[in-house]
């Protein structure tokens, strides 16, 4: 009589950056096993039986690269075990640079931003008021017209996918004083200026 130890699984699969909540693992049957015995950084996280091949882990820490292990058993000893590594997917980073024309304009201001490179939704706000949402492939840059002299405004920008939103990325922008008698800010000094100014005196 020979008591042969399980043969082991060929193959260990474990999701990178597809699932929000959980790590996806699967594996090949191994019709030698009795049972299963899935570890995550060397520590043991679950026995399955030989009928299951696969296995959610909703305990994986986000932000980390785990290393999954699973061996096979019957009762006549274990098999040699198979590694991979495997982690959840990320809310987006955080942006790197949002800029907002300071006074480089009389009647608008214009604000642009980095791309993550990465598929997500960026939602841009003016003083905590969503302004607009921008898809990734869009151009990142979105023009403020709505806007009064002598106010200076904050423009805050998000990423946002599946996972949730980015932490608020913000720069102030504001627009520039015309020219000396230009009343409509148009940079050009001509009759409709003197009108608007008539009308202003006259009420």
């Amino acid at each position: 009589y020979s008591c042969e130890e399980p043969e082991g699984t060929n193959n260990l699969n474990a999701s990178n950056q597809e699932f929000c909540d959980y790590v996806e693992l699967n594996w090949d049957f191994d019709t030698t096993a009795e049972a299963y015995y899935l570890y995550r950084d060397n520590e043991l996280i679950i026995q399955l039986s030989n009928e299951n091949n696969q296995f959610l882990d909703y305990q994986a820490q986000l932000g980390v690269g785990h290393e999954y292990c699973i061996y096979s058993e019957n009762n006549c000893g274990q098999s040699q075990s198979i590694c991979t590594t495997g982690s959840r997917k990320n809310v987006p980073n955080t942006i790197n640079n949002i800029s907002a024309t300071d006074g480089d304009f009389q009647n608008q201001i214009i604000i642009q931003w980095d791309s993550l490179n990465e598929e997500v939704l960026y939602k841009l706000y003016r003083d905590g008021a969503q302004l607009s949402v921008l898809s990734s492939n869009q151009e990142l840059i979105y023009i403020d017209q709505f806007v009064d002299s002598q106010v200076i405004y904050e423009y805050c920008i998000e990423a946002e996918n599946d996972c949730g939103s980015s932490i608020l990325s913000c720069d102030s922008g504001f627009v520039g004083i015309g020219e000396l008698g230009d009343i409509n800010l148009d940079q050009i000094l001509d009759i409709l200026d003197i009108v608007l100014l008539l009308n202003i005196i006259l009420e």
